[in-house]
């Protein structure tokens, strides 16, 4: 039941894994306590705090299948991870009940997952995922200049001209290059078709302020 009728694609992206498509099923057969516990041990995973082994034991041993508990703990971190990744502005509350209810939760899980995404210990795990993921050197400056080669070794007279391009990174580092008009014409249609696709990418509701 995963986006059946809906034009838009759920905040996890348009290929749920098959563990969280049937973690609404799966979560029938578990208690109320034991769905808590597995969403705060999680949450402290998310947090960078330090997660003793023995608490996901224990969750295992308060249920007959535990190879169910698996699957569920796998579903729910993987749906919480995700939805946390977003900026809070990013994915409304009311979207994300949706989509939760499209999966086939029900209402009470509902609510609790609700509350984690969007309760107060949001900021820190937005923050943390931010310092543990993975960061490229970022555009601090950038200038550009039009040579003319006005000859060559082999010809007297050239007049081409040429676009010389330099970058500063975050890292300090400077990289200087030279593209030529034809090659720069279609680096500046590659840019705007990348600024058309981000803004067509904007417009999906899930996305909207």
């Amino acid at each position: 039941m995963v986006a059946i009728g809906s034009e838009r694609t759920l905040f996890l992206g348009p290929r749920i894994p098959n563990h969280v498509k049937s973690l609404g099923k799966n979560l029938n057969n578990i208690k109320k306590p034991v769905f808590r516990q597995m969403v705060k041990l999680a949450m402290l995973d998310f947090e960078g705090k330090p997660v003793n082994s023995d608490m996901y034991v224990a969750i295992k041993k308060a249920v007959q299948d535990t190879c169910n508990v698996d699957i569920i703990y796998g579903a729910l971190y993987t749906l919480l991870k995700c939805a946390l990744s977003f900026p809070e502005t990013s994915l409304k509350q009311d979207i994300f009940k949706e989509d939760l209810h499209e999966l086939g939760i029900n209402g009470e899980y509902i609510e609790d997952l609700t509350n984690v995404v969007y309760g107060q210990r949001r900021s820190s795990i937005f923050a943390n995922f931010n310092n543990i993921a993975p960061h490229l050197p970022k555009l601090s400056n950038f200038s550009w200049r039009i040579d003319v080669a006005i000859s060559t070794s082999t010809l007297n007279r050239v007049l081409e001209p040429a676009i010389v391009m330099e970058v500063q990174l975050s890292d300090g580092r400077r990289e200087t290059f030279e593209v030529h008009p034809s090659q720069f014409h279609r680096l500046r249609f590659a840019v705007a078709t990348l600024l058309k696709e981000i803004e067509n990418l904007e417009m999906k509701s899930i996305l909207k302020n």
